[in-house]
């Protein structure tokens, strides 16, 4: 191999191992809700197993393993106790258990809703679909910022 081969080699092996580099930090990103095993996983509050799709939350703390709940309000109510931000926090949509952000959903409080800890908490991503389930079942149409109030929480 002559001097400018081999370093067009390298160059060409750089580049591959910087473009690896570079895929396996942007999988690094934001992060993504853990997997709920109904039936299996218990709430990191109330300890009750996790059974109800439509009303579970999860938080990943700054430093630690994922903690999982049965209710919006078991969540709401954990994170009172810590003492650090979490790097996420997750709820599930009441509509189709899909996951939401908790800080940029909508959030229904009714005594119509029966939730697992009867809480009376669904999470929506958005203003809209919140309406529409109170026309159903009533209640008051929250943000997450009005969510953490501690009037709410009892």
């Amino acid at each position: 191999m002559t001097s400018k081969n081999t370093s067009y080699h390298l160059l060409r092996v750089s580049l591959a191992l910087s473009l690896l580099a570079f895929a396996f930090s942007c999988n690094e990103g934001a992060p993504k809700p853990a997997k709920v095993y109904y039936g299996e996983d218990m709430c990191a509050h109330c300890q009750m197993l996790i059974s109800e799709p439509n009303f579970v939350g999860q938080f990943l703390p700054a430093n630690g393993k994922v903690k999982k709940f049965d209710d919006i309000g078991c969540l709401v109510a954990k994170l009172e106790e810590e003492s650090e931000t979490p790097r996420a926090i997750f709820v599930a949509s009441y509509e189709d258990s899909g996951w939401l952000n908790a800080e940029n959903a909508t959030f229904l409080k009714s005594e119509k809703l029966h939730t697992p800890m009867s809480f009376g908490l669904a999470a929506f991503p958005d203003r809209e679909a919140a309406k529409e389930a109170r026309a159903e079942f009533g209640g008051e149409i929250l943000s997450y910022q009005q969510l953490k109030q501690p009037d709410l929480q009892e």
